[in-house]
C-alpha cells in the first residue's frame, strides 16, 4: 500500500520531525516551569501536548503529563482558570508584575537560548554556515557546458571574489547574477567546488536578447555551506545569526507594506504546523546521502526555535505576548485587569490562533499535493 510504504520511507524523517517539535515545546514550557518555581508559584501540572492524558505522574505538588496531540503544551499554576487559594502567597495571580512578566517571558527566552545554543554547537562541531549557490541545472551548449561546469557544483568565488559571506541568499543570488549579467563578453574565472575539490574554470557569459542580458546557461540555487571556526567566532555567529532570524519576518512584512511583496506571497510562504514537518522531512531526506542531515537539522530546528519564540511574544490573545502586554496595561493604570475577563480573552484569542492554524494547514496541505 502507498501509504503504508511512504510511512516506511520516511520513518525515521517522521521521528527527527517529532523530537525536534517536542524539543521546541518542551524548552518553552520548561521555562515558564522554571521561573514559576524559582519565584515561589505553584506550578499544578507541566504538560506536554494537549488533549486526552496519555501518561502522568505526581512528583511533589507537581503532575507531569504527556497527552496525545502533540502540538503545544502548558504549565498550569495556582491561580490560573480557577478560584483555588485566592489568598496564597504561592496563587500566580498574588505574585508582583514583575515576577508574573519574568514567568511568562521566560518561555519565549528559553527558546531564544536554545536557539542560541545550537547554532554555537552547530559552530564548534561542524563550522559556521554560510551560503554559496548551486548549480542545479545546465543548459547544453551554453558557455557553461563548454566550461565543464556540471550540474550539483558550487561556485565559491568569481575572479576572486568569495560568494560565501552573504548570510542572506536573495542577497547572494542577486550579487552573482549582476555580475554574469554585466559581463557579456568578458571571460570569467569561476572557482567551484566539487565533490570536496576545489576547480577552477573559465567561461563567458553569452548575450540573451530574451533577457536582454548575458548568461552562462544554468540556474543556480542557494545551497549552505560551513567552514571551521574558532569559539569566539562560533559565538558571535550564533548571536547573529539567531538576529537575522528574528529580524527578517518583520524585513517581508516591510517589503509588503513599500510594495515590493506582494500580500499572497507572504502568505504563501507561511507555513503551520504540518508545513514544518514538512520542511524537517524534507531537509532530512535531502541531506541523508551525503551525510549532512543532522547538521541541517539542528541549524532548521535553532530556526524554528527563534520562531516560536518570536511569534509567542506578539501582543495576540492566548499568546504569551498578550499577557505581558496585559499585566503593563494593570501596571499602567494601578488595577489588575479581573483574571476571569482576561480568561475570556485569552479563550477568544486560542479560537482565532486555532482557526488561523487550520487555514495554515491546509495550506500546507494543498502545497504538499501540488509538489
Amino acid at each position: 500500500m502507498p501509504i503504508i510504504q511512504w510511512f516506511f520511507q520516511n520513518g525515521i524523517g517522521l521521528l527527527w520531525a517529532v523530537v525536534i517539535f517536542a524539543l521546541l515545546v518542551f524548552i518553552h514550557e520548561f521555562g515558564h516551569f522554571l521561573v514559576a518555581k524559582f519565584t515561589g508559584v505553584k506550578v499544578l501540572e507541566f504538560s506536554l501536548g494537549f488533549g486526552y492524558r496519555l501518561y502522568g505522574i505526581q512528583i511533589g505538588e507537581t503532575e507531569y503529563s504527556l497527552r496525545v496531540l502533540p502540538l503545544g503544551g502548558y504549565v498550569r499554576m495556582l491561580g490560573e482558570g480557577d478560584d483555588s487559594d485566592p489568598h496564597n502567597p504561592r496563587n500566580f495571580q498574588n505574585k508582583g508584575n514583575w515576577a508574573k512578566s519574568a514567568v511568562i517571558a521566560a518561555g519565549p527566552a528559553m527558546n531564544y537560548v536554545l536557539a542560541i545554543t545550537l547554532l554555537l554547537f552547530m559552530g564548534i562541531l561542524y563550522g559556521i554556515s554560510t551560503y554559496a549557490f548551486q548549480i542545479v541545472q545546465v543548459l547544453p551548449g551554453m558557455p557553461a557546458a563548454k566550461a565543464g561546469i556540471k550540474a550539483g557544483d558550487e561556485i565559491i568565488a568569481i575572479n576572486g571574489h568569495s560568494y560565501q559571506n552573504y548570510q542572506n541568499p536573495e542577497k547572494l543570488l542577486g550579487a552573482v547574477t549582476h555580475v554574469i549579467h554585466h559581463s557579456v563578453g568578458i571571460p570569467l574565472h569561476l572557482t567551484i567546488l566539487r565533490d570536496g575539490k576545489l576547480i577552477h574554470v573559465t567561461a563567458a557569459p553569452r548575450y540573451s536578447k530574451k533577457l536582454n542580458n548575458g548568461m552562462l546557461g544554468f540556474r543556480i540555487a542557494p545551497a549552505m555551506v560551513f567552514h571551521h571556526a574558532t569559539l569566539g567566532e562560533a559565538f558571535l555567529n550564533s548571536l547573529s545569526s539567531t538576529w537575522f532570524f528574528t529580524k527578517m519576518p518583520f524585513v517581508e512584512i516591510d517589503k509588503v507594506i513599500r510594495g515590493k511583496m506582494k500580500t499572497s506571497t507572504l502568505v504563501k510562504g507561511s507555513a503551520g504546523p504540518i508545513g514544518a514537518f514538512d520542511i524537517i522531512l524534507n531537509v532530512y531526506n535531502a541531506h541523508k546521502k551525503n551525510g549532512h542531515s543532522f547538521e541541517y537539522l539542528i541549524w532548521l530546528a535553532a530556526v524554528l526555535n527563534v520562531s516560536i519564540g518570536l511569534v509567542n511574544l506578539f501582543p495576540i490573545p492566548a499568546l504569551d505576548g498578550s499577557r505581558i502586554f496585559i499585566i503593563g496595561l494593570g501596571a499602567l493604570f494601578g488595577k489588575p485587569l479581573d483574571p476571569k475577563l482576561e480568561e475570556k480573552i485569552h479563550l477568544a484569542g486560542f479560537a482565532f490562533l486555532l482557526l488561523l492554524v487550520l487555514l495554515l494547514s491546509y495550506q500546507d496541505v494543498h502545497r504538499i499535493i501540488s509538489h
